[in-house]
């Protein structure tokens, strides 16, 4: 009876490791378009944002919002952007491995009929060694790449923790919490924009290192 190639399965399998322990990406969208509308009179001109203006000094409570400083923060978001680079980057590498594995698959199956059998299975089982190696590879490679990343985000949160520190003591705020921890907060309480200001100012970027 003849062999059953297992390849597609271990293909599926080694783009399924891959995406293991991916953080979530949201997609998205694209707006529909717009009906169209007669046209309308020019609206008046928005008033300018009123500037951000600190809590009074010496107040009880003020508050982060650590997931607004995520997004606006450019560290931050260039921890995402490498993060997002190297996943790109070893998504071609998985691609190369599945185009080789799938030559050698297929160059050995018309090469049974000329194959003795003991040769056969010598080189079906190097193929499943190597697809084996291929799966650890890729699973290295993500922890790795996620270890490089995490540590670069530790970088920039120690530094934003650095900065509530500092703003803080200039303040004689008494105590911080985190906007996710309450029910509710006024927002003349949130000292997140000074937060990303200086965050922005003192941390631009960090660096992302290269994998091993």
């Amino acid at each position: 009876m003849m062999r059953q190639s297992y390849l597609p399965v271990w293909i599926g399998a080694l783009a399924l490791i891959a995406t293991l322990g991916a953080p979530p990406v949201q997609a998205q969208q694209r707006p529909a378009a717009p009906a169209q509308k007669p046209a309308a009179a020019p609206a008046a001109p928005a008033a300018p944002a009123a500037p951000f203006q600190l809590p009074p000094k010496g107040s009880m409570i003020v508050v982060i919002d650590p997931p607004t400083i995520e997004q606006h923060a450019s560290a931050f978001q260039a921890v995402r952007t490498q993060h997002d680079k190297l996943l790109q980057g070893q998504q071609a590498d998985i691609s190369k491995m599945e185009k080789d594995l799938r030559t050698t698959d297929e160059d050995l199956n018309k090469q049974r009929s000329i194959l003795s059998p003991e040769a056969y299975t010598q080189k079906r089982r190097d193929l499943d060694k190597r697809y084996a190696d291929a799966q650890q590879q890729v699973q290295n490679k993500r922890r790795d790449i996620e270890q490089v990343a995490g540590d670069a985000y530790n970088k920039v949160v120690r530094q934003m923790l650095d900065i509530v520190a500092e703003v803080m003591a200039e303040n004689d705020y008494k105590i911080v919490m985190s906007r996710p921890q309450l029910i509710a907060s006024q927002n003349a309480l949130d000292i997140s924009p000074e937060i990303i200001s200086r965050l922005n100012k003192k941390m631009p970027t960090v660096a992302v290192a290269n994998p091993k």
